[in-house]
């Protein structure tokens, strides 16, 4: 009888790089044969496949987590035992319909992504904590986020907050394994919880055949009359703490210094609460006189020709440059996205880029790593714009000196960060169910 894997995440197969990597895991089990299955709070192949489970108050923004969210970690007038009581009603909620979808799946294995690291749903963590307590379920830990690293879970406002985020990572005989993705977050959660984690960074399928379509490629082109213009792609979520502005300052500069009009492809979503930054973007754009393709209902992780949905790699198979302008990445998917599609990387050295990323001598187009604020946006210098278009343009240029900077990019990339890697790690670990 085929082995049960079940993913836990707040949300599946959209274009986040928490979905990519379980994706990539669990390509790895169905190629060993196992059955997979994901729960959820938002997933949009819901309705087309039977192996995914919704359960709506996983969703993070769902509107009473918002509110539950708002009375742990900011200062209101609520009363600790109110909070509790609330608390604990939404946990129970959650365990009674996390326990039935495992009842009737009785999975071999329970990969949690997020929950039992991060912060944003506590009544779902500690739900799913006090079941595996229970039903003492193999479990593996893959945390790309750690609640420690972000200021919006700096002050729980109540003792039973402090208690629970006392207890993250759990420490417990059933877990097989802590994955972290960096080196900072590794030293951190040993530090601070004294446990040990294994340090393991994203990865890609460097053995595939380019998963792009030729004739989706040419069709984006002729959508959006892009033509023969040089075409930069900024593959990340719009989000604040990706600093998108400086992907616009650079395409307003590279615009101007090779004389020709820029064309610049937005086709991730806007996360939720980042509506008014996505607004200001566009703004900026228009005022910076760049043509940007805000995409977002075009691009999806599954290509869908009869509705007109090109695939996320679509998008990076039609590119030219990628900018990668993140002030905080745990590790970085899109940056070994832009390494398996071979195109002209410009980024900006984020801290996990230069302690854990930097050193294993991939060549691209810095940046730096500076930030000067200027009212909502967060600019690297007029300096580092100016030189980063000056060496694109020259690389625009002559395309056959970049081609074989990005062929060594590519053997380091698989020779650090093949999905190969990730397999043979997870048969090591899983040697006690198999």
């Amino acid at each position: 009888m085929a082995k049960k894997v079940i993913f836990v995440h707040y949300k599946t197969h959209t274009l986040d790089g928490v979905s990519l990597e379980i994706e990539h895991r669990a390509r790895i089990f169905k190629n060993w044969g196992w059955k997979v299955f994901y729960l959820t709070g938002e997933d949009p192949l819901e309705k087309q496949a039977k192996n995914i489970y919704i359960i709506p108050e996983l969703k993070i923004k769902n509107k009473t987590n918002l509110i539950l969210n708002q009375i742990l970690f900011e200062k209101t007038d609520a009363d600790e035992n109110i909070a509790l009581t609330f608390f604990e009603l939404r946990k129970k909620l959650i365990f009674s319909k996390i326990s039935r979808v495992f009842k009737k799946i009785q999975p071999n294995l329970v990969y949690i992504h997020n929950l039992f690291s991060y912060a944003c749903n506590l009544p779902a963590t500690k739900a799913l904590m006090d079941l595996l307590d229970q039903i003492q379920t193999p479990t593996l830990i893959h945390a790309p986020d750690f609640w420690f690293t972000r200021e919006a879970f700096a002050k729980p406002q109540f003792a039973f907050v402090k208690n629970i985020l006392s207890q993250m990572p759990p420490k417990r005989d059933y877990i097989l394994g802590l994955q972290v993705i960096n080196s900072l977050e590794k030293k951190q959660v040993e530090r601070k919880r004294r446990l040990k984690a294994d340090l393991f960074a994203d990865v890609f399928d460097f053995d595939q055949k380019n998963p792009a379509s030729k004739k989706a490629v040419q069709q984006i082109r002729e959508k959006y009359k892009i033509k023969n213009h040089p075409l930069i792609l900024h593959a990340t979520r719009i989000t604040r703490r990706k600093n998108i502005e400086n992907s616009l300052l650079f395409s307003a500069e590279l615009q101007k210094k090779i004389g020709k009009k820029i064309f610049l492809l937005f086709p991730n979503f806007v996360e939720s609460g980042d509506e008014e930054y996505a607004a200001k973007l566009q703004q900026m754009a228009k005022t910076l006189n760049i043509n940007a393709i805000w995409a977002q209902k075009d691009f999806a992780l599954q290509r869908n020709p009869a509705k007109g949905i090109f695939s996320f790699w679509d998008a990076y198979d039609v590119a030219d440059i990628i900018t990668y302008t993140s002030q905080w990445e745990g590790f970085g998917n899109q940056l070994l996205e832009a390494v398996f599609f071979r195109k002209i990387l410009v980024l900006f050295e984020y801290p996990v880029f230069k302690t854990d990323i930097k050193k294993q001598g991939y060549k691209y187009i810095s940046l730096g790593d500076k930030i000067i604020k200027r009212s909502w946006r967060r600019e690297v210098p007029k300096a580092c714009l100016a030189s980063a278009a000056e060496k694109t343009a020259y690389f625009l240029q002559k395309k056959e000196k970049w081609k074989k900077i990005a062929e060594k990019n590519f053997c380091i990339a698989k020779r650090h960060h093949h999905i190969k890697n990730l397999e043979l790690y997870l048969k090591e670990k899983l040697k006690s169910i198999s």
